[in-house]
């Protein structure tokens, strides 16, 4: 049976997903060639097959944020969300989770995945009809969009990276997506905090 999510998972569910991503993406010190590659490189038709693989994971971080993004818009103030909407954010998440762990070496990706999963399991497995913390600050396509704009920059800046398969490059879209949902979420954290 899996363990309920603990209050501060299910208070700080950003800080949670970005302390994932920070562990899977230091695996990069130990290993620098992502999971694609690791698995196509000897192919005689390997960037054919690396730029198959990133398609299907720049869909599945479409997916992801189109998902997300949905399900934050329609969260109504007075009512909590229906449990289809807290599930659609959840598979939103993971898509996305999966979509982007396909940059990172094949540990960072497996760490990725399957902490992905098992954070929004015990979430679920929390209050599986109550309000995630991510449904409750925005209403509207704008807050929801403002919320999440890392998704919607990483999808941006995979269908660059799809194209041209330069890695320095995806490296720079990434931390400018990054900067861009701080930028734009940060005056709305400093509201929740006041």
């Amino acid at each position: 049976m899996l363990v309920q999510a603990t209050e501060f998972e299910r208070r700080h569910p950003t800080i949670v997903r970005h302390a994932l991503i920070a562990v899977a993406v230091a695996t990069y010190l130990f290993d620098p060639e992502d999971a694609v590659w690791r698995f196509v490189r000897d192919s005689p038709v390997n960037r054919l097959l690396e730029r198959g693989f990133f398609l299907a994971a720049t869909l599945l971080i479409g997916v992801g944020a189109v998902l997300c993004t949905r399900a934050s818009a329609s969260v109504q103030t007075d009512s909590p969300p229906s449990r289809s909407l807290v599930r659609q954010h959840y598979f939103g998440e993971f898509f996305y989770a999966a979509g982007f762990a396909s940059l990172l070496p094949l540990l960072g990706f497996v760490l990725l995945v399957c902490g992905e999963g098992v954070r929004l399991l015990r979430l679920m497995a929390s209050d599986p009809i109550g309000r995630p913390k991510a449904l409750q600050a925005s209403t509207g396509w704008f807050p929801a969009f403002r919320e999440q704009s890392a998704k919607w920059g990483i999808f941006v800046s995979m269908i660059v990276f799809t194209i041209t398969l330069t890695d320095r490059l995806i490296e720079i879209l990434a931390c400018l997506s990054g900067a861009l949902w701080a930028v734009l979420n940060l005056p709305a954290f400093w509201r929740c905090r006041t």
